[in-house]
């Protein structure tokens, strides 16, 4: 086979490929996780959480949110967002710590 035939079909494949993955991406979905979990797992990891604003601090333009089910974590997003007091929420966010605690940068927040 020719140089540029072998050329022309692994870029064909190579976007088939491409265009696979986002499409798959499309249709997974985070599985939840509890906050008792969240302990445990690596920072950096993706987390989707699911539970109540306990309380809510904002600071120019960052809002701060305590989380609870059973247990309480907090949540920061670099944005103003309105959400109140024992509203459900579902954030999806990376895990950092700070101060030797588990933390939430929220980039996704939705009411529930």
């Amino acid at each position: 086979m020719k140089d540029s035939t072998l050329l022309k079909l692994s870029l064909l494949f190579s976007l088939v490929g491409i265009c696979s993955l986002f499409f798959i991406l499309q249709f997974v979905e985070l599985e939840e996780s509890r906050i008792v979990e969240l302990e445990y797992m690596d920072e950096d990891s993706e987390v989707k959480i699911i539970g109540v604003v306990e309380s809510v601090r904002k600071r120019n333009n960052v809002t701060m949110l305590s989380i609870s089910q059973k247990e309480i974590v907090n949540g920061i997003i670099f944005d103003d967002v309105n959400v109140s007091n024992g509203i459900e929420v579902e954030v999806y966010g990376t895990l950092t710590s700070y101060y030797d605690k588990k933390e939430i940068i929220i980039e996704k927040i939705k009411l529930i």
